[in-house]
Protein backbone atom coordinates (compact mmCIF):
# COMPACT_ATOMS: atom_id res chain seq x y z
CA UNK A 1 0.00 0.00 0.00
CA UNK A 2 1.43 3.29 -1.00
CA UNK A 3 1.59 6.53 1.06
CA UNK A 4 -1.47 8.17 -0.53
CA UNK A 5 -3.64 5.14 0.16
CA UNK A 6 -2.43 5.08 3.76
CA UNK A 7 -3.52 8.71 4.12
CA UNK A 8 -6.95 7.95 2.69
CA UNK A 9 -7.52 4.97 5.01
CA UNK A 10 -6.49 6.71 8.24
CA UNK A 11 -8.64 6.17 11.31
CA UNK A 12 -8.97 9.52 13.02
CA UNK A 13 -10.06 7.87 16.25
CA UNK A 14 -7.01 5.64 16.43
CA UNK A 15 -3.98 7.85 15.95
CA UNK A 16 -1.76 5.32 17.68
CA UNK A 17 -2.56 2.77 15.01
CA UNK A 18 -1.39 4.97 12.11
CA UNK A 19 1.45 3.69 10.00
CA UNK A 20 4.95 4.82 10.98
CA UNK A 21 5.47 6.75 7.72
CA UNK A 22 2.27 8.74 8.27
CA UNK A 23 3.21 9.50 11.88
CA UNK A 24 6.62 10.80 10.74
CA UNK A 25 5.00 12.93 8.01
CA UNK A 26 2.60 14.70 10.38
CA UNK A 27 5.30 15.09 13.00
CA UNK A 28 7.54 16.85 10.42
CA UNK A 29 4.61 18.98 9.26
CA UNK A 30 3.84 20.15 12.81
CA UNK A 31 7.49 20.95 13.41
CA UNK A 32 7.67 22.94 10.15
CA UNK A 33 4.58 24.94 11.14
CA UNK A 34 6.01 25.66 14.59
CA UNK A 35 9.36 26.73 13.13
CA UNK A 36 7.68 28.93 10.51
CA UNK A 37 5.40 30.79 12.95
CA UNK A 38 8.15 31.01 15.55
CA UNK A 39 10.48 32.60 13.01
CA UNK A 40 7.77 34.89 11.71
CA UNK A 41 6.52 36.02 15.12
CA UNK A 42 9.76 36.14 17.13
CA UNK A 43 12.99 35.50 15.28
CA UNK A 44 12.16 37.77 12.29
CA UNK A 45 11.67 40.86 14.45
CA UNK A 46 14.79 40.08 16.44
CA UNK A 47 16.74 39.74 13.20
CA UNK A 48 15.62 43.22 12.12
CA UNK A 49 16.58 44.55 15.53
CA UNK A 50 19.96 42.88 15.21
CA UNK A 51 20.59 44.48 11.80
CA UNK A 52 19.56 47.88 13.17
CA UNK A 53 21.86 47.38 16.14
CA UNK A 54 24.75 46.44 13.84
CA UNK A 55 24.18 49.58 11.76
CA UNK A 56 23.97 51.66 14.94
CA UNK A 57 27.20 50.07 16.14
CA UNK A 58 28.99 51.10 12.94
CA UNK A 59 27.68 54.63 13.32
CA UNK A 60 28.76 54.84 16.96
CA UNK A 61 32.17 53.49 16.08
CA UNK A 62 32.57 56.19 13.45
CA UNK A 63 31.47 58.87 15.92
CA UNK A 64 33.86 57.47 18.49
CA UNK A 65 36.73 57.59 15.99
CA UNK A 66 35.96 61.21 15.12
CA UNK A 67 35.66 62.29 18.76
CA UNK A 68 38.76 60.33 19.70
CA UNK A 69 40.78 62.03 16.95
CA UNK A 70 39.67 65.43 18.25
CA UNK A 71 40.21 64.59 21.92
CA UNK A 72 43.79 63.56 21.15
CA UNK A 73 44.39 67.11 19.86
CA UNK A 74 42.61 68.77 22.79
CA UNK A 75 45.67 70.53 24.15
CA UNK A 76 46.75 71.71 20.70
CA UNK A 77 43.23 72.96 19.96
CA UNK A 78 43.10 74.81 23.27
CA UNK A 79 46.44 76.46 22.52
CA UNK A 80 45.25 77.40 19.04
CA UNK A 81 42.07 78.85 20.52
CA UNK A 82 44.12 81.06 22.86
CA UNK A 83 46.17 82.26 19.90
CA UNK A 84 43.00 83.06 17.95
CA UNK A 85 41.65 85.09 20.85
CA UNK A 86 44.91 87.05 21.04
CA UNK A 87 44.79 87.70 17.29
CA UNK A 88 41.19 88.89 17.54
CA UNK A 89 42.02 91.27 20.37
CA UNK A 90 44.93 92.71 18.39
CA UNK A 91 42.76 93.23 15.32
CA UNK A 92 39.98 94.86 17.34
CA UNK A 93 42.43 97.28 18.93
CA UNK A 94 43.28 98.58 15.47
CA UNK A 95 39.72 99.89 15.08
CA UNK A 96 38.84 103.26 16.59
CA UNK A 97 37.35 103.36 20.07
CA UNK A 98 34.27 105.21 21.28
CA UNK A 99 36.26 108.27 22.34
CA UNK A 100 38.18 108.35 19.05
CA UNK A 101 35.11 108.08 16.81
CA UNK A 102 34.13 111.81 16.73
CA UNK A 103 37.71 112.83 15.96
CA UNK A 104 37.87 110.17 13.25
CA UNK A 105 34.76 111.54 11.52
CA UNK A 106 36.31 115.00 11.59
CA UNK A 107 39.51 113.60 10.07
CA UNK A 108 37.56 111.94 7.25
CA UNK A 109 35.70 115.19 6.52
CA UNK A 110 38.92 117.23 6.60
CA UNK A 111 40.58 114.71 4.28
CA UNK A 112 37.82 115.27 1.74
CA UNK A 113 38.27 119.04 1.96
CA UNK A 114 42.05 118.81 1.63
CA UNK A 115 41.61 116.64 -1.49
CA UNK A 116 39.63 119.45 -3.11
CA UNK A 117 36.24 117.74 -2.91
CA UNK A 118 33.14 119.81 -2.38
CA UNK A 119 31.19 118.16 0.45
CA UNK A 120 27.51 118.94 -0.03
CA UNK A 121 26.34 116.39 2.56
CA UNK A 122 28.20 114.58 5.36
CA UNK A 123 25.63 113.40 7.90
CA UNK A 124 26.58 110.63 10.41
CA UNK A 125 23.67 108.50 11.58
CA UNK A 126 23.05 106.65 14.86
CA UNK A 127 25.28 103.72 15.77
CA UNK A 128 24.08 100.14 15.50
CA UNK A 129 25.88 97.88 18.03
CA UNK A 130 26.65 94.30 17.02
CA UNK A 131 28.31 91.49 19.01
CA UNK A 132 31.77 93.01 19.40
CA UNK A 133 31.68 96.08 17.14
CA UNK A 134 29.40 98.95 16.21
CA UNK A 135 28.67 100.30 12.75
CA UNK A 136 27.92 103.92 12.01
CA UNK A 137 26.26 104.92 8.72
CA UNK A 138 27.15 108.20 7.03
CA UNK A 139 24.99 109.86 4.39
CA UNK A 140 27.22 111.81 2.01
CA UNK A 141 27.27 113.65 -1.27
CA UNK A 142 30.62 114.84 -2.64
CA UNK A 143 31.49 116.64 -5.86
CA UNK A 144 34.92 116.57 -7.46
CA UNK A 145 37.11 115.11 -10.15
CA UNK A 146 38.33 111.56 -10.52
CA UNK A 147 41.82 112.40 -9.26
CA UNK A 148 40.38 114.26 -6.26
CA UNK A 149 38.42 111.17 -5.24
CA UNK A 150 41.60 109.10 -5.61
CA UNK A 151 43.48 111.52 -3.36
CA UNK A 152 40.64 111.36 -0.83
CA UNK A 153 40.75 107.55 -0.63
CA UNK A 154 44.54 107.68 -0.31
CA UNK A 155 44.24 110.17 2.53
CA UNK A 156 41.68 108.06 4.40
CA UNK A 157 43.96 105.01 4.10
CA UNK A 158 46.82 107.04 5.59
CA UNK A 159 44.94 107.94 8.80
CA UNK A 160 46.58 106.62 11.99
CA UNK A 161 43.62 104.40 12.88
CA UNK A 162 42.25 101.65 10.65
CA UNK A 163 39.26 103.18 8.88
CA UNK A 164 36.88 100.75 7.20
CA UNK A 165 34.42 102.36 4.83
CA UNK A 166 31.92 100.04 3.18
CA UNK A 167 29.72 101.31 0.36
CA UNK A 168 25.94 100.90 0.44
CA UNK A 169 23.82 102.19 -2.45
CA UNK A 170 26.64 104.50 -3.55
CA UNK A 171 26.68 105.91 -7.07
CA UNK A 172 29.38 107.82 -8.92
CA UNK A 173 27.97 109.76 -11.86
CA UNK A 174 29.13 112.68 -14.03
CA UNK A 175 27.67 115.98 -12.96
CA UNK A 176 27.39 117.25 -16.54
CA UNK A 177 27.84 116.00 -20.08
CA UNK A 178 31.46 117.06 -20.15
CA UNK A 179 32.26 114.31 -17.64
CA UNK A 180 35.06 116.13 -15.84
CA UNK A 181 33.18 116.65 -12.57
CA UNK A 182 31.75 113.62 -10.73
CA UNK A 183 29.13 113.29 -8.01
CA UNK A 184 29.52 110.62 -5.31
CA UNK A 185 26.39 110.10 -3.24
CA UNK A 186 24.98 107.35 -1.06
CA UNK A 187 25.69 105.73 2.30
CA UNK A 188 29.01 104.53 3.70
CA UNK A 189 29.50 102.72 7.00
CA UNK A 190 32.45 102.94 9.33
CA UNK A 191 33.12 100.69 12.31
CA UNK A 192 34.57 100.80 15.82
CA UNK A 193 35.14 98.15 18.46
CA UNK A 194 33.08 97.88 21.64
CA UNK A 195 34.75 97.84 25.04
CA UNK A 196 33.97 95.05 27.49
CA UNK A 197 30.95 96.77 29.08
CA UNK A 198 29.46 97.75 25.71
CA UNK A 199 30.17 94.29 24.31
CA UNK A 200 28.34 92.61 27.21
CA UNK A 201 25.35 94.94 26.76
CA UNK A 202 25.27 94.28 23.01
CA UNK A 203 25.39 90.51 23.56
CA UNK A 204 22.56 90.69 26.08
CA UNK A 205 20.47 92.79 23.71
CA UNK A 206 21.09 90.41 20.81
CA UNK A 207 20.27 87.40 23.00
CA UNK A 208 17.03 89.06 24.12
CA UNK A 209 16.04 89.94 20.55
CA UNK A 210 16.64 86.33 19.44
CA UNK A 211 14.45 84.88 22.28
CA UNK A 212 17.33 83.76 24.42
CA UNK A 213 19.43 82.27 21.62
CA UNK A 214 23.16 82.64 22.36
CA UNK A 215 25.20 84.97 20.21
CA UNK A 216 27.19 83.22 17.51
CA UNK A 217 29.79 85.78 16.59
CA UNK A 218 33.07 87.00 17.97
CA UNK A 219 33.67 86.45 21.70
CA UNK A 220 30.46 84.44 22.21
CA UNK A 221 31.49 82.03 19.50
CA UNK A 222 34.88 81.58 21.10
CA UNK A 223 33.27 80.98 24.52
CA UNK A 224 31.09 78.32 22.92
CA UNK A 225 34.14 76.75 21.31
CA UNK A 226 35.92 76.72 24.66
CA UNK A 227 32.96 74.92 26.25
CA UNK A 228 32.51 72.38 23.47
CA UNK A 229 36.13 71.34 23.06
CA UNK A 230 36.52 69.63 26.46
CA UNK A 231 33.20 67.84 25.86
CA UNK A 232 34.80 65.67 23.20
CA UNK A 233 36.06 63.26 25.89
CA UNK A 234 32.65 63.02 27.56
CA UNK A 235 30.94 62.26 24.25
CA UNK A 236 33.58 59.70 23.43
CA UNK A 237 32.96 57.99 26.79
CA UNK A 238 29.21 57.93 26.14
CA UNK A 239 29.74 56.33 22.75
CA UNK A 240 32.05 53.81 24.37
CA UNK A 241 29.38 52.84 26.92
CA UNK A 242 26.82 52.28 24.20
CA UNK A 243 29.35 50.20 22.32
CA UNK A 244 29.89 48.05 25.42
CA UNK A 245 26.15 47.44 25.64
CA UNK A 246 26.27 45.98 22.14
CA UNK A 247 29.22 43.82 23.02
CA UNK A 248 26.93 40.91 23.88
CA UNK A 249 26.37 40.34 20.17
CA UNK A 250 29.90 40.71 18.89
CA UNK A 251 32.00 39.95 21.93
CA UNK A 252 33.51 42.28 24.52
CA UNK A 253 37.07 41.25 23.74
CA UNK A 254 36.80 42.40 20.13
CA UNK A 255 35.26 45.72 21.17
CA UNK A 256 37.95 46.38 23.79
CA UNK A 257 40.62 45.54 21.25
CA UNK A 258 39.06 47.90 18.70
CA UNK A 259 38.82 50.74 21.24
CA UNK A 260 42.45 50.23 22.21
CA UNK A 261 43.49 50.41 18.57
CA UNK A 262 41.51 53.62 18.07
CA UNK A 263 43.11 55.24 21.12
CA UNK A 264 46.56 54.43 19.79
CA UNK A 265 45.90 56.33 16.57
CA UNK A 266 47.32 59.80 16.25
CA UNK A 267 44.98 62.73 15.79
CA UNK A 268 44.42 64.35 12.42
CA UNK A 269 46.74 67.28 11.72
CA UNK A 270 45.33 70.62 12.82
CA UNK A 271 45.18 73.22 10.05
CA UNK A 272 47.39 76.21 10.88
CA UNK A 273 45.93 79.58 11.75
CA UNK A 274 45.62 82.06 8.89
CA UNK A 275 48.40 84.58 8.60
CA UNK A 276 47.26 88.13 9.31
CA UNK A 277 47.92 90.22 6.24
CA UNK A 278 49.69 93.50 6.70
CA UNK A 279 48.04 95.92 4.34
CA UNK A 280 50.25 98.57 2.85
CA UNK A 281 49.11 102.17 2.93
CA UNK A 282 47.60 103.12 -0.39
CA UNK A 283 49.17 106.16 -2.01
CA UNK A 284 47.39 107.64 -5.00
CA UNK A 285 50.03 108.93 -7.44
CA UNK A 286 48.23 109.02 -10.80
CA UNK A 287 47.27 112.68 -10.82
CA UNK A 288 49.33 113.24 -13.98
CA UNK A 289 47.41 110.56 -15.92
CA UNK A 290 44.24 111.07 -17.91
CA UNK A 291 40.97 111.02 -16.04
CA UNK A 292 39.06 107.95 -17.35
CA UNK A 293 35.85 109.98 -17.25
CA UNK A 294 37.33 112.63 -19.57
CA UNK A 295 37.77 112.15 -23.32
CA UNK A 296 41.15 111.20 -24.71
CA UNK A 297 43.31 113.48 -26.86
CA UNK A 298 42.05 111.75 -29.99
CA UNK A 299 38.46 112.29 -28.87
CA UNK A 300 39.20 115.97 -28.19
CA UNK A 301 40.62 116.39 -31.68
CA UNK A 302 37.65 114.55 -33.17
CA UNK A 303 35.18 116.71 -31.26
CA UNK A 304 37.06 119.82 -32.36
CA UNK A 305 37.00 118.86 -36.04
CA UNK A 306 33.53 117.33 -36.31
CA UNK A 307 30.03 118.15 -35.15
CA UNK A 308 28.27 121.54 -35.26
CA UNK A 309 30.41 124.65 -35.49
CA UNK A 310 29.53 128.35 -35.72
CA UNK A 311 30.09 130.14 -39.01
CA UNK A 312 32.81 132.61 -38.16
CA UNK A 313 32.60 134.21 -41.62
CA UNK A 314 28.94 135.14 -41.26
CA UNK A 315 28.15 138.80 -40.60
CA UNK A 316 26.77 139.40 -37.12
CA UNK A 317 23.13 140.49 -36.90
CA UNK A 318 22.00 143.37 -34.66
CA UNK A 319 20.48 141.28 -31.85
CA UNK A 320 23.63 139.14 -31.47
CA UNK A 321 25.31 141.83 -29.41
CA UNK A 322 22.83 141.29 -26.57
CA UNK A 323 22.56 138.44 -24.08
CA UNK A 324 19.55 136.27 -24.76
CA UNK A 325 18.04 136.82 -21.29
CA UNK A 326 18.08 140.60 -21.88
CA UNK A 327 15.80 140.37 -24.92
CA UNK A 328 12.00 140.41 -24.59
CA UNK A 329 9.30 139.19 -26.95
CA UNK A 330 6.55 141.82 -27.04
CA UNK A 331 4.30 140.56 -29.86
CA UNK A 332 3.94 139.06 -33.33
CA UNK A 333 3.09 140.38 -36.79
CA UNK A 334 1.39 138.37 -39.57
CA UNK A 335 0.33 134.74 -39.52
CA UNK A 336 1.38 131.35 -40.82
CA UNK A 337 4.77 130.91 -42.46
CA UNK A 338 5.24 134.67 -42.80
CA UNK A 339 4.78 135.42 -39.09
CA UNK A 340 7.34 137.75 -37.55
CA UNK A 341 8.12 138.24 -33.88
CA UNK A 342 8.66 141.62 -32.25
CA UNK A 343 11.67 141.66 -29.93
CA UNK A 344 12.70 144.56 -27.67
CA UNK A 345 16.41 145.04 -26.92
CA UNK A 346 17.74 146.50 -23.62
CA UNK A 347 17.71 149.99 -25.18
CA UNK A 348 13.97 149.77 -25.86
CA UNK A 349 14.30 149.39 -29.64
CA UNK A 350 11.78 147.01 -31.27
CA UNK A 351 13.17 144.59 -33.88
CA UNK A 352 11.31 142.38 -36.35
CA UNK A 353 12.76 138.86 -36.33
CA UNK A 354 12.07 136.19 -38.94
CA UNK A 355 12.70 132.45 -38.77
CA UNK A 356 16.41 131.45 -39.28
CA UNK A 357 17.67 134.84 -38.11
CA UNK A 358 20.19 135.04 -35.25
CA UNK A 359 20.00 136.60 -31.80
CA UNK A 360 21.85 136.33 -28.51
CA UNK A 361 25.58 135.91 -27.87
CA UNK A 362 25.67 132.10 -28.35
CA UNK A 363 24.96 131.99 -32.08
CA UNK A 364 21.24 131.48 -31.39
CA UNK A 365 19.21 130.77 -34.55
CA UNK A 366 15.41 131.14 -34.54
CA UNK A 367 13.85 127.78 -35.47
CA UNK A 368 10.14 128.33 -34.73
CA UNK A 369 7.78 131.24 -34.02
CA UNK A 370 4.52 130.89 -32.10
CA UNK A 371 1.87 133.28 -30.86
CA UNK A 372 3.39 133.46 -27.38
CA UNK A 373 6.99 132.24 -27.77
CA UNK A 374 9.91 131.72 -30.11
CA UNK A 375 12.36 128.81 -30.14
CA UNK A 376 16.08 128.93 -30.82
CA UNK A 377 19.06 126.61 -31.13
CA UNK A 378 22.32 127.91 -29.65
CA UNK A 379 25.89 126.66 -30.08
CA UNK A 380 27.91 126.38 -26.85
CA UNK A 381 31.31 124.85 -26.07
CA UNK A 382 31.24 121.26 -24.83
CA UNK A 383 34.44 121.73 -22.82
CA UNK A 384 36.36 119.29 -25.01
CA UNK A 385 37.35 121.61 -27.83
CA UNK A 386 34.11 121.14 -29.75
CA UNK A 387 30.60 122.54 -29.87
CA UNK A 388 27.15 121.24 -29.00
CA UNK A 389 23.64 122.47 -29.69
CA UNK A 390 21.41 123.71 -26.89
CA UNK A 391 17.71 124.56 -27.13
CA UNK A 392 16.42 127.89 -25.81
CA UNK A 393 13.22 129.91 -26.01
CA UNK A 394 11.81 133.35 -25.24
CA UNK A 395 8.25 133.68 -23.97
CA UNK A 396 5.91 136.56 -24.68
CA UNK A 397 6.43 139.26 -22.09
CA UNK A 398 3.34 140.28 -20.11
CA UNK A 399 4.56 143.88 -19.79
Amino acid sequence: MNFLQELQNLDRNNIGGWPKSVKMFFTGLVLAIIVFFGWYLFIGDQQDQLQAAVAKEDQLKKEFSDKQAKSVNLEALQQQLDEMQDMLRQLLRQLPSKTEMPELLVDVSQTALSAGLETELFQPGPESPKDFYAEKPIQLRMVGTYHQFGTFISGVASLPRVVILTMHDVSLTPKDKAGGVLVLQGTVKTYRYLDEDEGASAKAANAKSSHGAPAKTGGAEMSKLTAVTPAFLAKASLVLCVGLMLAGCSGQDDLHQWVAQEKQKKGAPIPPLPVIKTFETFQYADQDKRDPFSPSTAELQTNANTGPRPDENRAKEPLEMFALDSLKMVGTVGAGAGMEVLVKDPGGVIHRVHRNEYMGQNYGRVTAIGDDHLDLVELVSNGNGGWMERSASIALSEK
